[in-house]
């Protein structure tokens, strides 16, 4: 089911595809960044993964404890906390991901 938008006054629309849409045909576009955080697990839990949330230094220890991958922080190659590095993990993939506000 598609749903058109395209009659109202106030739209909402995802990623780049969404502002593309919209810049050309709007007065203001206004951008929401939700955090990447809680975006990264959602994305991760939904393809199975199981997801270590920790904050700390000493991430890599910790990873390495419970035997999961240590996603970076940002960049690199592998995952980090960049929703876009987590489309494809491997269901049952063990993963820490750092974040400031996790609780222990």
């Amino acid at each position: 089911m598609t749903f058109d938008q395209a009659d109202f006054d106030i739209r909402c629309e995802w990623g780049l595809q969404g502002v593309l849409t919209l810049a050309p045909i709007s007065d203001v576009v206004i951008i929401v960044d939700v955090f990447s955080f809680t975006t990264c697990v959602e994305i991760a839990t939904n393809q199975g993964a199981l997801i270590y949330p920790y904050r700390g230094d000493d991430a890599a220890s910790f990873a390495h404890s419970v035997g999961a991958e240590l996603a970076a922080k940002w960049g690199g190659t592998g995952y980090s906390l960049s929703p876009h590095s987590l489309v494809s993990l491997p269901p049952g993939l063990r993963l820490v991901l750092p974040s400031p506000t996790a609780r222990p």
